[in-house]
């Protein structure tokens, strides 16, 4: 399966870009790579997500850190080294390696802009 490579990240005025990755000398770096023109914003390195290559139930891209409304309650996207992962509050990271149970959930949020609906 070929899926994007891109990731996201918060500018520090708390707008969210999208695109390639760059990490150099300390500063992280989110960029168009479609684009002509130098399109390369310094993101809070903190939020940085990778895209996962699937989409939820309302055809929004899923990232990394997003949290997911499932069948079984609520979880969030982690990054476990290997795979994506989701993960509930409290509990630890399983593995979906079933498309058809993302295309169920439902992005309700992400860890950085909304960390209260995660809460136990």
């Amino acid at each position: 399966m070929k899926r994007e490579i891109k990731f996201r990240g918060r500018l520090f005025n708390n707008k969210w870009v999208y695109g390639g990755i760059s990490v150099f000398e300390g500063e992280t770096t989110i960029f168009d790579a479609n684009c002509v023109v130098n399109t390369a914003y310094d993101v809070d390195p903190e939020t940085v997500g990778q895209f996962m290559g699937l989409k939820d139930k309302n055809d929004v891209e899923i990232y990394e850190d997003d949290i997911l409304l499932t069948d079984s309650g609520i979880g969030f996207v982690v990054w476990n080294g290997l795979s994506f992962a989701i993960e509930s509050p409290g509990s630890e990271a399983i593995d979906y390696e079933r498309l058809d149970f993302y295309e169920k959930c439902e992005i309700i949020g992400n860890l950085h802009d909304n960390p209260e609906l995660i809460k136990p």
